[in-house]
């Protein structure tokens, strides 16, 4: 299905709602955000206008990630029954309640009980929020030694975050091998998002002369993790226009350092909030390098920013950092992007913003 480009506006918006070709079915955990230890239900929302609704086989959890496997029914086993919408329910029927054990993010997968196809994929959190995080604006690229290293030059996300809307821009490849880039906007919630992508085609520029693209193809759905400012996994999701097979392939995600790297990257001034106090403006102006991170140091406030390198991820932000003064430890940061970080203190949440070399 396409839609005419001249609805792209209203297409573009309907991304806060969900697309108009979203596919037929849809999991989700209820309630949304369990709490750790406590029992939950798989959710399989669908329509099923041909056939009966599947009938529930079996749920179970197996690390991160969390599987309903379904069956198909026969149109006769429901006959006179409503099945244009049903929605499938499960708390793992016959077995122990579904439950899990450690806070994170998990993978939610159902699957057909016969062919092993995948029916829908999402991603859902259990547990606390962690510390909320705001993705960089820019462009992010693969992140060798990532968890899913499996991609690399020639593919990359354009992020751009206004207020609480999220809209990206992935530039690829078709499986022909022809360039081609897609387009989602949505919004941010508990560290996770879920975006429509549409791919613009039949348009013309920028070296000839400017032609509008004449239609918006859906493209199928990117379901992202953030895991800091710079950091992500990227999960992107299709369903087959020949086979009608899903697919999902997550590829792990880092804002890309031009001439910001971290370190060096770093010296000059920084705006520090602490939580219910002043701002403070410090300026990093000496460096201590190490093979395992860094310390920048401002003589004038004695405070000093102490960070550790991920050195199986070179590429990627530092993975841990501390604020320090001549007192000892004043916050421990967690969240850390290309020109600011974040974390806790004693007194609450802190933020380091760069602002100027």
């Amino acid at each position: 299905m396409r839609a005419s480009i001249r609805f792209l506006p209203m297409l573009l918006l309907g991304a806060f709602a969900g697309s108009a070709h979203a596919d037929a079915q849809r999991i989700a955990l209820w309630p949304e955000q369990p709490a750790v230890g406590t029992p939950f239900r798989i959710e399989l929302e669908g329509v099923w206008a041909k056939t009966c609704a599947p009938r529930v086989e079996r749920a179970f959890v197996d690390g991160a990630d969390i599987h309903l496997v379904v069956a198909s029914q026969k149109k006769a086993a429901c006959a006179g029954a409503q099945t244009e919408s049903a929605k499938v329910l499960s708390a793992s029927p016959g077995e122990s309640e579904l439950r899990a054990e450690s806070a994170g993010v998990y993978r939610l997968y159902a699957h057909d009980a016969t062919s092993g196809e995948m029916l829908a994929f999402s991603l859902a959190r259990i547990g606390d929020d962690p510390l909320a995080t705001t993705p960089e604006s820019g462009l992010w690229w693969p992140e060798p030694g990532g968890e899913f290293a499996n991609s690399g030059p020639g593919f990359g996300v354009q992020v751009e975050m206004q207020g609480d809307v999220l809209a990206l821009t992935a530039t690829g490849y078709r499986d022909s091998g022809q360039a081609a880039w897609w387009f989602g906007a949505g919004s941010l919630q508990s560290n996770l998002s879920t975006l429509s992508l549409s791919a613009l085609t039949g348009g013309s520029a920028p070296f000839g002369v400017y032609a509008a693209p004449k239609e918006a193809e859906p493209a199928g759905n990117v379901h992202v993790s953030w895991l800091s400012a710079a950091r992500a996994v990227f999960w992107f999701e299709r369903v087959d226009p020949a086979s009608g097979k899903r697919t999902v392939n997550p590829i792990s995600m880092a804002r890309f350092a031009f001439g910001m790297r971290p370190g060096r990257g770093w010296l000059g001034t920084w705006a520090v909030q602490w939580e219910g106090l002043d701002t403070e403006r410090v300026r990093f102006d000496r460096i201590i390098e190490t093979e395992g991170g860094f310390e920048l140091s401002d003589a004038r406030t004695g405070l000093a920013l102490q960070c550790v390198w991920a050195l199986d991820r070179p590429q990627s932000p530092p993975q841990t950092c501390q604020l320090s003064s001549d007192d000892g430890l004043e916050a421990s940061l967690s969240d850390i992007g290309l020109r600011s970080l974040r974390g806790v203190s004693e007194a609450g949440g802190v933020r380091l913003q760069m602002l100027e070399p």
